[in-house]
């Protein structure tokens, strides 16, 4: 197996060459489980929410905090899910504020739904399993001088650390070193 490890970098870029584990978490038989991170080969961002049908139709604008972190002027994705009986959802529209639903067949119902909107991060829109070779095999490089040079320090200690000498500062005289003034009582 490869030697796993992570990556941040001075841009606050995560890169891992083992698995992205978001948390750990207790199983019911006492066992800690851990809870794995999806990975893309672009950068979405995703948000969930929940609405209802009106005579077979609901318009659901894009929560505020999340539309200003992805663009939506750019082709985003939505998946529903009827939370009842319907003649099924469909997107009839989107566009940047939001995105509308219908009912099939021109259905008519109020039913519930659950949606889930995956959308380019503002700013990666283009990016697409970016070439790392050159980052990876200078991560690479480094790591195995700073190997060889642990190595080389654990065989020859005293070369490796030149010894320094501390001078302790000699105390100020007594007249220096200012005296309280305590006032009678």
């Amino acid at each position: 197996m490869a030697p796993r490890n992570c990556v941040i970098d001075t841009s606050a870029n995560l890169e891992c060459s083992g698995a992205v584990e978001g948390q750990v978490t207790p199983d019911v038989d006492g066992t800690v489980r851990a809870m794995y991170a999806m990975q893309s080969p672009e950068v979405w961002f995703e948000d969930f929410g929940s609405s209802t049908l009106h005579n077979g139709s609901a318009h659901i604008s894009l929560e505020p905090l999340f539309g200003g972190t992805v663009n939506s002027g750019v082709e985003y994705h939505v998946f529903l899910t009827p939370k009842g009986e319907c003649e099924g959802l469909y997107i009839a529209s989107e566009g940047p504020e939001g995105f509308d639903v219908r009912e099939l067949r021109h259905g008519k119902s109020s039913v519930g739904f659950d949606y889930r909107i995956v959308a380019k991060r503002k700013g990666y829109e283009t990016v697409r399993m970016e070439d790392q070779t050159a980052q990876y095999e200078a991560r690479k490089a480094r790591e195995e001088d700073r190997a060889r040079r642990m190595a080389e320090a654990a065989a020859h200690p005293s070369a490796a650390s030149p010894r320094r000498v501390l001078h302790a500062r000699p105390a100020e005289p007594p007249s220096l070193i200012p005296q309280r003034l305590v006032s009678p009582k």
